[in-house]
């Protein structure tokens, strides 16, 4: 059975989220190991909001009409780049809390 073009889109947008619980399980089991012991499990969280807006990224660029290449590459380089501000946003939070100040 041969699946249509918006079948493939959706399966390919939802694989990193279908794949969490796999990861909760190796990541909680050990089998991945991070070397922060029993805080290790705290990376399947950032790897879910990943999932998620890649996902959400990943579906403007389907509904767009863009090439399915082009839309897995603008839904990671989007998704990245969220995270990226997401962590850049708790460190300068952090870094407020913890004292340090501005030269």
């Amino acid at each position: 059975m041969a699946f249509s073009g918006i079948r493939m889109r959706l399966m390919l947008g939802l694989l990193p989220l279908a794949l969490t619980p796999g990861v909760f399980f190796l990541v909680a089991e050990g089998y991945v190991n991070l070397g922060g012991g029993c805080k290790d499990i705290i990376i399947v969280f950032p790897w879910l909001l990943w999932s998620i807006s890649y996902f959400i990224f990943f579906m403007i660029a389907v509904r767009r009409s863009q090439a399915l290449l082009r839309s897995a590459a603008y839904g990671a380089v989007g998704a990245t780049a969220l995270m990226a501000l997401v962590f850049a946003g708790l460190y300068l939070y952090a870094a407020g809390w913890l004292g340090a100040r501005s030269p």
